[in-house]
């Protein structure tokens, strides 16, 4: 996977360039992937989804940045936080979150969740979280019904972001 996504992130950077966009700053602004999906979606598994995510959190923890720009922290903003339920369309769009709809993880990624968490069925309400884990190798998450889950290497911590109108704030990477 880390192959790949460098790839992707230093064609991108590879075409700035070419444009004569030498000092642009990068974000990986979703990704993620589904947990469960329909019978004619083969791919979408639980064990599919714990490791493309757990490997998607072990390469933002090596601290490193792409081929390209070693020196760069690799900004990932993973979808979704939570499954959404009520969505419409095919199984695995409502199953991409890391937790379900009752707050509780919908796999192991290798971190303990610690606090508690509480969701509504409205985008209105819960409160934005930015706190660092209690000890190494825990998340701190706090309630909120949309967002998503924010992975820096700069900071090596895990924030839930939302802005208004439910759009992710992203962190500056220069």
């Amino acid at each position: 996977m880390a192959i790949m996504l460098h790839a992707q992130v230093d064609a991108a950077y590879s075409a700035m360039e070419k444009l004569g966009y030498k000092k642009v700053c990068l974000q990986i602004s979703e990704t993620g992937w589904p947990s469960k999906g329909d019978s004619n979606e083969a791919g979408a598994t639980l064990e599919n989804a714990r490791k493309y995510n757990g490997n998607l959190v072990k390469l933002i923890a090596e601290k490193k940045g792409t081929p390209m720009r070693l020196y760069l922290d690799l900004n990932v903003y993973v979808f979704a936080l939570f499954n959404e339920n009520m969505k419409p369309g095919p199984t695995s769009e409502r199953n991409f979150g890391l937790f379900k709809p009752d707050g509780t993880p919908t796999y192991n990624l290798g971190f303990n969740v610690s606090g508690s968490m509480t969701t509504n069925t409205t985008s209105e309400g819960g409160s934005p979280v930015t706190e660092s884990p209690k000890e190494e190798g825990s998340l701190t998450v706090g309630s909120s019904s949309s967002g998503y889950l924010s992975i820096t290497s700069d900071s090596l911590f895990f924030v839930f972001v939302q802005a208004e109108e439910g759009l992710a704030t992203p962190s500056p990477c220069l």
